[in-house]
């Protein structure tokens, strides 16, 4: 069947995709310990609200009781809501750490490897001067 029609011909290899404008892993966690700086603020936002309605709560009867509670109940909905933000966003920083962690580690492997090398070349080349006569 390739007499006939031939083969394809061959394809160049793709390219890897690099974006200039990335951001640096310590660009991404300062980001992400900012985000998480703000959800704290919302979480205790919401605690202050909570501990006034619950003052509140106190003295209430009736009608304004309900209302209270219901005010309460929406206010723990956005905590908890805020609260998962917050774990998300600090294991997403925590995963960031890591990586550039390993990557300096890596990068401090290979600056050892090559020291090792060139003191290596230096003590063949003083062995070969090294005279026992």
């Amino acid at each position: 069947m390739n007499k006939l029609f031939g083969t394809s011909k061959p394809k160049p290899a793709p390219e890897p995709a690099t974006n200039i404008n990335a951001p640096t892993l310590g660009e991404t966690s300062q980001k992400m310990d900012q985000r998480t700086k703000v959800i704290q603020v919302k979480i205790d936002e919401c605690n202050t609200q909570l501990t006034e309605l619950k003052n509140q709560m106190k003295t209430a009867r009736g009608a304004s009781l309900n209302s209270l509670k219901q005010r309460a109940l929406q206010c723990l909905r956005r905590r908890k809501m805020y609260d998962q933000q917050l774990g998300s966003v600090m294991n997403q920083q925590f995963n960031v750490d890591q990586v550039a962690f390993a990557t300096e580690s890596m990068q401090d492997t290979m600056n050892t490897v090559s020291a090792l090398r060139e003191a290596n070349t230096q003590q063949q080349a003083m062995m070969k001067n090294f005279n026992m006569d």
